[in-house]
């Protein structure tokens, strides 16, 4: 899974100054996190707010779905770049054959058809030959990202490991993880940040401030764990504000209420109810996004 916010982050936003608790405040981190994902995406291991490189075959043939006017197939997940486009036993051809639909913004809801002809969509449940509509298989990228082109941040790091790293490296070292990024953002490099190198994705589990190493998870969020030369660029992944806000400020919220249980309510001695543990902002953040 991916982390919404990072422990600097969170603890930047606490004003908490020291390291005692990092430990408790990064599983909060992961609560929320994975709690939003839950809502969200109950059948799935992907998560909705960061990349996740995955090929979904489950959407069907309806005139719910289908525009013919447009050419569109409406999908209903987002969609944050296409890789692959299948209808049983036919490729279509991204690029050529099939596109992200242009009249979307980032994500993308919708594919569209190119150069269609004879039915648009319905072409390929002919020539299907099947009594049962067929499913569309989509490869890519998911998410959900308003601004996906400059989702990736250079944290101006490179690898810096002699030789560089094989795929099963943990341990990567750089100049300096508190240092700024290219916004001037600081520090870089946190825990909790998803990173791109080249076309593996990798998540932070430790910052050694000392060494300027950095603990990380190779080949995350379907990606490949590769090799990647000495000097080879950083990047980290900007989460959507509204959402890293959210969490930062659930997580802070959960962990003040570490063993506070005053506003108990007992009935008869056998239930307890508990004080709501949902920030009002949060819950209203993840009704707005349901209803995107």
């Amino acid at each position: 899974m991916t982390l919404y916010c990072t422990l600097d982050e969170c603890k930047q936003q606490m004003e908490a100054q020291d390291s005692t608790d990092d430990a408790k405040l990064i599983t909060q981190i992961r609560q929320v996190s994975r709690r939003i994902d839950r809502m969200f995406m109950p059948n799935r291991r992907a998560p909705l707010f960061a990349p996740y490189i995955e090929t979904r075959n489950q959407f069907q043939f309806a005139g719910s779905a289908i525009d013919s006017y447009a050419g569109t197939f409406y999908l209903g997940q987002p969609l944050l770049a296409v890789t692959g486009v299948g209808i049983g036993s036919e490729v279509l051809t991204v690029g050529t054959t099939v596109q992200l639909y242009q009249g979307d913004t980032s994500p993308y809801l919708s594919l569209q058809l190119l150069n269609r002809c004879c039915g648009g969509w319905y072409q390929y449940v002919r020539c299907a030959g099947c009594e049962a509509l067929p499913f569309l298989s989509v490869t890519g990228t998911w998410g959900y990202n308003v601004d996906w082109t400059n989702a990736w941040i250079n944290t101006l790091q490179t690898i810096l490991n002699v030789g560089g790293i094989n795929a099963s490296a943990t341990s990567i070292t750089v100049t300096d993880p508190e240092a700024a990024n290219d916004l001037g953002e600081a520090p870089c490099l946190s825990i909790g940040n998803l990173l791109q190198i080249e076309s593996e994705w990798l998540e932070v589990t430790a910052v050694n401030t000392t060494t300027n190493v950095i603990t990380v998870r190779r080949g995350v969020n379907g990606s490949t764990a590769a090799a990647h030369a000495q000097g080879t660029a950083i990047y980290t992944y900007a989460v959507d504000e509204q959402i890293k806000r959210a969490t930062i400020r659930q997580a802070a919220f959960q962990y003040a209420r570490f063993g506070v249980y005053d506003s108990a309510k007992t009935t008869g001695g056998a239930n307890a109810e508990f004080a709501p543990d949902v920030l009002y902002e949060f819950n209203a953040l993840l009704t707005l996004f349901a209803n995107m």
